[in-house]
């Protein structure tokens, strides 16, 4: 994941950003990297320096 701050400058922050699913029993993440583990919908979100990006998933 690249954050890109004002005046252009873009920045890897996989690894520092803190990473969550709302359902481990359809998928986990681990350093912005998503491995399914089974069928449903889940949330992945990642928050650095403040901010917050979602994405949903559904594995089917």
């Amino acid at each position: 994941m690249r954050a890109e701050y004002e005046g252009g400058k873009t920045v890897d922050v996989t690894s520092g950003a803190v990473w969550t699913s709302s359902n481990s029993k359809v998928a986990t993440v681990t350093a912005g990297r998503i491995v399914v583990t089974g069928k449903g919908k889940a949330t992945v979100k990642a928050i650095f320096d403040g901010k917050t990006a979602t994405v949903r998933i559904t594995v089917k």
